[in-house]
């Protein structure tokens, strides 16, 4: 597919994506309370220098993906009892989901990033003086992210 530059005008007639054009699913159902998701893509090559002080290779890597997302409780709650119905005897934590993520806007396309066999390691909570809603922030395991059907690292088939 060729490449397009970037359009570097002002949009005057359309809208820029914002927390506004996005939705997100776990295993395809809708969660609409989610106050923020965060996503990173790390790759770590290995390097060699032998007996160089330049590094003489570089190996394919490790690639560590993470996650978190923060929900507010009525959407928590939804998601607890999602999970925990997967496989009730391992405990709602222990089974993994996919999280997807959709950003469109008219004029604008549409960009899936799905988040593959995520777990949730870390559920906190915090209740503190003020009106803000209450939230759970829950920090997630994934094991693959894809954006727009293409991973972001592709795996060596070996020998």
């Amino acid at each position: 597919m060729p490449l397009k530059p970037s359009q570097r005008t002002v949009d005057v007639n359309g809208l820029f994506l914002s927390r506004t054009s996005v939705n997100i699913t776990v295993d395809n159902f809708p969660y609409l309370l989610f106050k923020s998701v965060h996503w990173n893509a790390k790759l770590t090559p290995g390097k060699t220098w032998g007996n160089k002080a330049t590094p003489r290779g570089r190996g394919r890597g490790k690639f560590e993906p993470t996650a978190d997302m923060e929900l507010y409780v009525e959407d928590y709650d939804q998601l607890v009892r999602q999970l925990a119905a997967k496989n009730p005897t391992r405990g709602w934590m222990a089974n993994s989901f996919t999280l997807t993520v959709t950003m469109s806007e008219p004029d604008k396309g549409t960009t899936t990033v799905q988040l593959i066999g995520c777990r949730v390691t870390e559920d906190d909570i915090s209740v503190g003086d003020g009106d803000d809603q209450l939230s759970n922030k829950l920090t997630l395991d994934v094991m693959n992210i894809v954006r727009d059907n293409i991973p972001y690292v592709v795996e060596s088939t070996g020998v």
